[in-house]
């Protein structure tokens, strides 16, 4: 492995759009989306939710590939608000906690 450096948005999504978008790396998608895409099945695991989380995990992390693959350079100038704020816990000042 190469060593790790900081990449700024504009590069890793290249990145990201030259590794998959080249003939070997559509084959590797194809295969993790069969294997871990839930596209024809449910994530449930019906009295398991330890298992629904990691198969929502093995999900989520294609849904971000995807993602990826269809944004544009200008995309990824202005993150949303969503994307920008970080994510509160419960009893850390949501005002939507049930």
């Amino acid at each position: 492995m190469q060593d790790r450096r900081e990449v700024g948005p504009e590069e890793l999504l290249l990145a990201y759009q030259e590794c998959f978008g080249s003939p070997v790396g559509k084959v590797v998608l194809a295969h993790l989306v069969a294997k871990f895409g839930f596209t024809t099945k449910s994530t449930n695991v019906p009295g398991d939710p330890y298992g629904t989380h990691v198969n929502e995990g093995h999900r989520g992390v294609l849904v971000y590939i995807g993602k990826m693959l269809s944004m544009t350079p200008d995309d990824v100038k202005q993150p949303t608000k969503a994307e920008s704020e970080p994510v509160k816990r419960k009893g850390e000042g949501n005002e939507n906690e049930f």
